[in-house]
């Protein structure tokens, strides 16, 4: 139930509180989608816990905090470009609109497919777990951070569903550089856990997003 009202919370301090005032903008059929993403991504993340992000400090560097500010932001942003240029809000969607929600719930089922993967090796921070498993699996199998690669296309989704492209330029290089450095933190604390055989893992599979990382 804490989960819940934290994830109720959460999602309308980035969605609603931008468009405080504006009530015929809060009832627009296009806030739904995003609502919906960030309140079942929220509920299904483990909850953040602040005594193990300053335990795993040395190997965490704080990343998770990056993370979630960044996703934060990159819910935020759009909805307040698309309030600033769209003060009546139309209502329905677009084409483009429609591409934006596609990009929402597959990111959002490449997330929680990536997560369910790891079962019990996910973690919040990056540390290594008790008896961890190089889960070499699933998406695994192909990409080394699946879990990464869905929430990056999920929370860009809102950019393009309510067509805010300063909004979506700025989101892309902030969550890819929040992404990117989270990657070689847990890649380096990889390589220490199982040595050569992450090194073969690695070889084989891409580290982000298909023939580019």
């Amino acid at each position: 139930m804490k989960k819940i009202f934290s994830a109720i919370i959460i999602t309308g301090l980035m969605l609603y509180l931008p468009l405080w005032g504006n009530f015929m903008a809060m009832r627009d059929v296009k806030l739904l989608f995003p609502t919906i993403c960030s309140l079942w991504l929220l509920i299904k993340q483990e909850a953040l816990d602040w005594k193990k992000i300053k335990e795993n400090a040395k190997t965490d560097r704080y990343s998770t905090i990056f993370i979630v500010i960044a996703g934060m932001i990159s819910q935020t942003l759009p909805i307040i470009e698309w309030r600033l240029k769209d003060e009546t809000c139309c209502g329905y969607l677009s084409l483009t609109g429609y591409f934006g929600v596609f990009m929402l719930f597959s990111g959002l089922f490449l997330r929680i497919k990536a997560v369910d993967d790891l079962k019990n090796f996910f973690t919040n921070e990056v540390r290594i777990v008790r008896n961890a498993k190089l889960i070499q699996t699933g998406i695994y199998k192909y990409i080394r951070h699946g879990s990464y690669l869905g929430a990056f296309i999920c929370l860009l989704g809102s950019s393009i569903l309510f067509e805010s492209y300063k909004s979506l330029i700025f989101n892309t290089f902030l969550l890819l550089a929040v992404y990117i450095f989270r990657i070689r933190l847990e890649e380096k604390a990889l390589l220490m856990r199982f040595g050569n055989k992450f090194l073969k893992y690695r070889k084989r599979t891409w580290a982000f997003f298909p023939y580019v990382y």
